[in-house]
């Protein structure tokens, strides 16, 4: 299953610039801090 993420997240950064990449990867790490934390 995380294989399959970074495959699709490497895709993403190939499509798009980095910048929304980060932003979206930080909103993430938010999410999963708040629900687990």
């Amino acid at each position: 299953m995380a294989l399959v993420a970074i495959k699709t997240f490497l895709q993403l950064i190939k499509r798009i610039s980095f910048i929304p990449f980060a932003i979206y990867r930080f909103i993430v790490a938010a999410a999963v801090y708040v629900v687990f934390f």
